[in-house]
């Protein structure tokens, strides 16, 4: 991707809704990797049934603006966590459903872009992956009684860029970010929810795949998430998001 520092200041992410779309606009780069990985992620969840996906209706390549869907009546795996309606079937099932993903979703040569160095793991460990796979970003049909994956553009935190790596990556964003809940939520049974998650995603993974290896990856993936978290982080959210950092590295070293 070139001059991607200068372009950034040209082209300014956007998100609009409409009674029938979501529109979202960005550098027309990224914009058309997500719009790619969005259409066979579609075709992905409508031929194997583990979710859905929103189906692109319209892509300017040249303005980076694309049009999708609007689906209605879902609710963010988050919100189910917090009022109570999550269980362990459904964080097994999130967990098939990734696997699912790593196992089918391909992407043209041009698009393959590899994670970070600090992110990567092995070469022979490489898949494309969803890039922002989160609580947030995994929802639930209230309706079809499936899940609904969103937002298939690699987070902003590592860059927008990289479309594939480690597996291991969605697998611990997906669980750093269900132990990112404020403190008030700390009775939740997180450790289980995740446990059932990796027994979903290891039943259905064409992959090899290792607890040591992920146990591994989990530890430096946290270290850099909290140095800077705590850079960033005023006292008072220091407070709030303390203990649910306890949390998850109690779980990570009790694996």
């Amino acid at each position: 991707m070139k001059n991607q520092s200068t372009s950034q200041n040209i082209y300014k992410r956007s998100f609009r809704l409409t009674p029938k779309t979501v529109i979202k606009t960005d550098h027309p780069d990224l914009m058309a990797i997500e719009v790619e990985k969005t259409k066979r992620a579609f075709e992905i969840g409508k031929r194997t049934g583990f979710f859905r996906v929103p189906k692109v209706i319209s892509y300017d390549k040249v303005k980076g603006r694309a049009e999708f869907d609007r689906l209605y009546d879902i609710i963010s795996i988050s919100k189910m966590i917090i009022w109570g309606s999550a269980n362990n079937a459904l964080f097994e099932r999130i967990g098939s459903a990734l696997a699912v993903i790593h196992n089918e979703l391909e992407l043209p040569v041009y698009m393959r872009r590899p994670l970070p160095p600090i992110l990567s793991l092995r070469q022979d460990d490489t898949v494309c992956f969803h890039g922002d796979f989160n609580i947030w970003n995994v929802c639930y049909d209230l309706n079809n009684q499936c899940l609904v994956i969103l937002d298939w553009q690699m987070s902003a935190i590592y860059g927008d860029i990289a479309t594939c790596g480690t597996r291991y990556f969605d697998l611990a964003f997906f669980i750093n970010a269900t132990f990112y809940v404020p403190w008030i939520f700390f009775f939740k049974p997180f450790d289980t929810y995740i446990n059932h998650f990796l027994e979903g995603y290891s039943e259905n993974t064409k992959h090899l795949f290792s607890y040591l290896d992920l146990q591994k990856y989990l530890k430096e993936y946290t270290n850099n998430r909290h140095i800077d978290r705590k850079m960033k982080r005023s006292w008072k959210s220091s407070l709030l998001y303390a203990p649910m950092d306890n949390l998850l590295l109690k779980f990570i070293n009790k694996r």
